[in-house]
């Protein structure tokens, strides 16, 4: 039987570098994906080997109290977010980043939507990025990667209520984003009635490496 996230974890924890290995062999598309709506197609690679390098000095304070999946993610996040402040440092020359201001249409204006197969995909990728960088990341945790209410409040260490609340509004901004973009009124309707849909087949097609 091949073992779990949380038993590799553990036995990794516990000074096992091959479990450590196999685990993060196995979440490498994961990770992939994490990035894939947020940087240049070839910053992706050198962040994946941060989070890996952030993992191994950090799963000796891995307890298990939340799964390895959150764990991970939790570290990419931390990750993304140097990668922003020395970007913002080296092209802007700005002293600091701002997750809750900041958005990755300003980041990266040019960044490329060709992966998404239709007219609806990319209207929910643009609409991602013209959030703060902080909703965009927790909307994707929760559509993309399944998250929910409970793991999120374990991941971001607050209530599951504010949470809750907190998903409601980047919902809520991501469909204002999303009728102010410039396509068809029945296209953006589309998109804003079935976020969950389409955002499955925007990952469908981040998975399948178009």
């Amino acid at each position: 039987m091949t073992p779990d996230d949380e038993t590799l974890a553990r036995a990794w924890a516990a000074g096992d570098l091959d479990a450590g290995g196999a685990l993060l062999k196995r979440h490498t598309g994961l990770l992939h994906r994490f990035f894939r709506n947020k940087v240049a197609m070839d910053e992706i690679r050198d962040l994946v080997q941060e989070v890996f390098e952030g993992c191994v000095k950090g799963i000796s304070k891995y307890q298990g109290n939340a799964s390895f999946t959150t764990y991970l993610l939790k570290v990419a996040r931390n990750r993304l977010y140097d990668h922003y402040r020395r970007r913002e440092v080296r092209v802007r020359g700005l002293d600091g980043f701002e997750a809750e201001q900041a958005t990755v249409a300003e980041l990266y204006p040019g960044l490329s939507t060709l992966f998404a197969a239709g007219e609806e995909q990319r209207l929910l990728i643009m609409g991602l990025r013209r959030l703060s960088v902080e909703e965009q990341v927790l909307l994707e945790y929760y559509y993309y990667e399944g998250l929910r209410a409970p793991e999120l409040a374990a991941l971001y260490a607050d209530p599951e209520g504010t949470i809750r609340s907190r998903l409601r509004r980047a919902r809520e901004n991501l469909e204002v984003q999303i009728r102010r973009l410039k396509a068809d009124p029945r296209v953006i309707e589309s998109t804003v009635t079935d976020l969950a849909g389409w955002a499955a087949k925007v990952r469908a097609q981040m998975d399948g490496g178009s």
